[in-house]
């Protein structure tokens, strides 16, 4: 690779933005080279495969974020040899890599090497006048909780804040919390970024929190690919406490981490809803992980009123 190694950060859709109007595909590529090769055993194949052999030639390569989760970990691992050693390529373009792949060209890219990252758009004092003129009559009903929103909301649009807001929306099914959520990220543009915790069941739940390697779904994966900064986590109450642990950092410095990515939130807000039925029974379940919600004196938002 001679020229320019591109890593974007952010959703496909403002990826494709920055792409060449003409690329070869990952895909595409990895499947010459394995017909090529005859199978994908790298290592093997480095120490047989005729290196003066005649390359191919691809002026840009583009690898979108899901195609990682289309070939082994050891091309991963061995993705800058495992490419070249067929290829010669001038540009290259990597949406959301893992970690592991990051560090390859961090370390043997000789200076070609461009970081983009997608400036997600934030909450400013725009948004929370919109807020302030606009949610009583998209939230029916529920005055105490806009003038709260307000104040919590707040601290994002302050220079010198540089974590995310979590706060915890709790009460009985149909009240209003999801669209809450639903309400403010429109004005942030984006769809919006939510996890419904109910749909995992403990084993899943921890392979998809922690990882299990590139060719598996992940929380922070999805992170990494979400169009917007307004994070819904649905039904948190769901989630075990053993996986408590897990959002410490996440919600404290708006960083996530697991085997093979890490996610860097910025100024973003976190929604988590729940079915908790009062704040003796949060702080049951929460535990420690209570004392990371920002809001009121309680840290958390009263239950929600039933739409009018």
């Amino acid at each position: 690779m001679n020229n320019k190694i591109t890593i974007f950060n952010g959703p496909k859709k403002e990826f494709t933005k920055i792409l060449p109007d003409t690329y070869e595909n990952f895909t595409d590529i990895i499947r010459i080279i394995d017909s090529k090769l005859k199978e994908v055993k790298l290592v093997t194949d480095l120490n047989d495969y005729d290196h003066d052999s005649e390359k191919l030639y691809a002026e840009n390569l583009v690898v979108y974020s899901d195609e990682y989760t289309g070939v082994n970990d050891h091309v991963i691992d061995n993705f800058i040899n495992h490419i070249t050693m067929i290829y010669e390529i001038d540009n290259l373009f990597l949406q959301n890599p893992p970690e592991k792949l990051r560090n390859q060209f961090k370390r043997e890219s000789n200076g070609r090497l461009e970081i983009v990252s997608y400036p997600y758009k934030l909450i400013d004092k725009d948004i929370l006048k919109q807020i302030k003129e606009g949610f009583s009559n998209k939230i029916i009903g529920q005055i105490h909780l806009k003038m709260d929103l307000l104040s919590v909301l707040y601290p994002l649009v302050q220079e010198q804040f540089e974590k995310p807001v979590v706060i915890l929306f709790y009460g009985p099914t149909g009240v209003g919390k999801t669209e809450t959520a639903r309400y403010i990220s429109t004005l942030l543009e984006g769809e919006l970024f939510r996890k419904q915790f109910s749909m995992f069941q403990n084993e899943s739940f921890a392979s998809y929190l922690f990882g299990q390697g590139t060719k598996q779904s992940s929380f922070a994966k999805d992170l990494l690919d979400r169009e917007s900064n307004i994070i819904v986590l649905d039904e948190f109450d769901k989630a075990n406490q053993i996986f408590h642990s897990a959002f410490y950092q996440m919600f404290d410095e708006g960083v996530f981490v697991d085997k093979d990515h890490t996610v860097n939130l910025g100024k973003a807000l976190i929604i988590c809803t729940s079915n908790y039925k009062s704040e003796s029974d949060i702080k049951r379940n929460l535990g420690e992980l209570f004392s990371r919600f920002d809001g009121d004196e309680f840290k958390l938002y009263p239950g929600l009123p039933s739409k009018q």
